[in-house]
């Protein structure tokens, strides 16, 4: 057996060149996994017990979904292609928790087609088609069996439901929302699996639903404008941020919610404007970020439409004086210290694919060390001296940023 790349505490990224590679999160050991590839890659994602790294592709003949193993015979190619299609190219993967199956979006004559896929069974069956709707939102139960999907949003045609893994089992999708789904993108499981968060809508209000097994509405809340939530990896604790006026996007303060006693708390200044937020995997603080101060011109709200203007197609880097200057906090969430980190200009991908998304790739792309102790991000520095974009750690115990790398976008692995 030859070592192809380590499987643990490892960074994935994208080059400038679109060839994909893994490093250290010190930068000093590096390999670029795909030199001989003739295709750009696009968002590369770990599977949760590191054994393979998946990751979706584009070249000449189309697009594809292509995965590698950490551990492999070295006569034996290190990619193998899992799906291909030339016009119906997939564009987001997300490896179910047990590591045994992806799920993707492609591009469909209906709008997005979710598939799953089997890396590890080399007898299991070609790409299944599990549902159509765009947009198209969803997250794996803890046990790998279901998928919460969440397609259409807000729209006449919209379905919040649960659906099985494996279909052909005999057992049937079912709807979740009482109502009309309102504004929110991907819905949230709690890591034990009991409960569930979205939100509906009527003709006048809308509300965040806590569901769960024995009731379809434990609590609820109503919100403004859209919502986008999350649970603690470690408690019943759900963060969410939204506007405090009607808008179509959900950018706002970082609030949180304890189901069992109903509080709210607002993590963040009453009037700040949070684009994304992200748990550490020890759950002790929650990373966010917002625009910086001395960046005037604004972010494009883009919620609610994942492959609608892609639809799979990765545009070529903008020029990187638009790109927006942000700020990287992090709160603590037992006591709602909060320091900022970075002031960064991050990659155009990481804007236009990542951030109006990052609920859903929340669940399956990290941006924390295993440890909960750094973060990595595609950008360059505001007090950089030159603005090349490199892929930065940056300690939680602050200190200066590492460049590991240079590189479009970049996550660690999940241990």
């Amino acid at each position: 057996m030859g070592l192809h790349f380590p499987n643990r505490n490892q960074i994935a990224f994208v080059n400038p060149q679109g060839q994909l590679g893994v490093v250290d999160p010190y930068g000093t050991q590096m390999a670029v996994l795909s030199v001989d590839m003739p295709a750009s890659f696009h968002f590369p994602a770990w599977s949760p017990n590191g054994q393979h790294l998946a990751a979706t592709t584009t070249d000449a003949r189309g697009g594809a979904l292509v995965v590698a193993e950490a551990y492999a015979a070295p006569e034996r190619p290190l990619f193998r292609t899992l799906y291909r299609d030339g016009t119906e190219r997939p564009f987001y993967l997300y490896w179910s928790p047990d590591s045994q199956a992806i799920s993707f979006l492609a591009a469909h004559p209906a709008g997005l087609g979710l598939h799953l896929a089997y890396p590890t069974d080399t007898a299991a069956p070609a790409p299944q088609l599990l549902t159509v709707g765009q947009p198209c939102f969803w997250q794996w139960s803890p046990r790998a069996e279901q998928l919460l999907v969440h397609t259409g949003a807000d729209g006449a045609d919209a379905r919040l439901e649960f659906i099985p893994a494996q279909p052909m089992r005999g057992r049937s999708a079912h709807v979740v929302a009482e109502g009309q789904p309102g504004m929110f993108q991907a819905p949230s499981i709690a890591a034990n699996g009991d409960y569930w968060a979205y939100t509906v809508r009527d003709s006048r209000n809308s509300r965040m639903v806590i569901g769960c097994a024995s009731q379809p509405e434990k609590l609820a809340l109503p919100h403004q404008g859209g919502v986008a939530l999350a649970w603690s990896p470690m408690q019943p604790l759900l963060a969410y941020i939204c506007p405090t006026l009607p808008a179509r996007h959900f950018y706002g303060p970082l609030h949180l919610l304890d189901i069992h006693t109903g509080d709210v708390r607002t993590l963040t200044l009453a009037d700040e404007v949070v684009l994304a937020f992200f748990w550490s995997p020890n759950g002790r603080y929650i990373a966010y970020l917002r625009l910086d101060p001395a960046t005037f011109r604004q972010v494009a709200p883009r919620p609610l439409r994942n492959g609608a203007s892609t639809n799979g197609h990765h545009p070529p880097p903008a020029p990187r004086r638009d790109d927006p200057l942000l700020q990287l906090w992090v709160v603590e969430v037992a006591t709602h210290e909060r320091q900022l980190l970075l002031r960064f200009q991050p990659s155009e991908e990481f804007v236009a694919q990542f951030l109006p998304f990052f609920d859903q790739y929340a669940l399956s792309h990290r941006l924390w060390s295993p440890g909960s102790d750094a973060l990595v991000l595609p950008g360059s520095a505001a007090d950089a001296a030159d603005d090349e974009v490199q892929i930065l750690v940056v300690p939680l115990a602050g200190g200066t940023p590492r460049p590991i790398a240079r590189g479009r976008v970049a996550f660690w692995s999940w241990q």
